[in-house]
């Protein structure tokens, strides 16, 4: 019966501790969304669409591959009439992974 506890306490701790960090993510989103003066769900998109890009190949590891992910992005937020994520009115936005 102490192994069935044990087991039981275990996923119990691992529902718990996925649970923790699932709910760790959105606020962080929230945040930079926040700090950048944009809508959550423009910045949530953004982020689905970068994250999309990678798996599919591209990378922004040199400059020449940033730009053709970030106009590839932008045009893609631009069919779901999002601005443009690099651009913000007040103030320069520094581009999400670039290493520029």
């Amino acid at each position: 019966m102490s192994e069935d506890v044990d087991e039981a306490t275990k996923a119990e701790e691992a529902r718990e501790a996925t649970a923790a960090h699932t709910a760790d993510r959105p606020p962080t989103a929230e945040e930079e969304a926040a700090a950048e003066g944009k809508p959550f769900a423009h910045h949530l998109a953004h982020l689905v669409v970068h994250g999309f890009l990678h798996l599919v190949g591209y990378d922004h590891d040199q400059d020449a591959a940033a730009e053709a992910m970030e106009q590839t992005e932008r045009k893609i937020l631009r069919h779901l009439n999002i601005p443009d994520p690099y651009r913000h009115p007040d103030k320069a936005v520094k581009k999400a992974g670039s290493r520029r």
